[in-house]
């Protein structure tokens, strides 16, 4: 059993047991299940920021808000070419940000991110196997970062 959001997810899914369509990539939505999603809000200071020498007292200069995603997805039944397909998106190596709209809130937020890291392993090798699918992988998880400050100083 895992958890998301509280609440229990079996290994026997049906289509209420996932929230896939909560998470768009590049303006997909790949048919994977969503195990878990942490979202992480970096707030930065420019090199101006820090203590100050009479009296300790702090000074910011923010830069922003920074936005992380770090998502774990997993195969959804036997359905592993969406799944491999999800990872050949993502660990292309690219200059240009991919845009992703995930939970935020009670809604969602969308920002240009990059893929900091992905990570996965094998689950079992079908060495006969007629279906196509030769090695079946674990959960996959991704580390999603903002490009851009998500909220500025006002």
């Amino acid at each position: 059993m895992k958890k998301l959001g509280g609440e229990a997810v079996s290994n026997n899914y049906t289509p209420n047991d996932y929230i896939q369509d909560w998470f768009e990539i590049n303006g997909k939505y790949y048919d994977v299940l969503v195990l878990e999603c942490e979202q992480t809000a970096n707030i930065l200071d420019t090199d101006n920021s820090g203590r100050t020498i009479e009296f300790g007292a702090m000074l910011t200069d923010r830069i922003g808000t920074f936005y992380t995603h770090r998502v774990i997805f997993a195969q959804k039944n036997n359905e592993w070419e969406v799944y491999d397909e999800l990872f050949s998106a993502l660990e292309i190596p690219t200059n240009t940000a991919i845009r992703i709209k995930f939970p935020h809130h009670q809604g969602t937020t969308e920002y240009d991110a990059y893929v900091a890291s992905l990570s996965r392993k094998i689950i079992r090798i079908y060495p006969n196997s007629t279906s196509g699918q030769k090695i079946k992988w674990g959960e996959l998880q991704v580390n999603f970062i903002a490009i851009d400050a998500n909220l500025t100083v006002q």
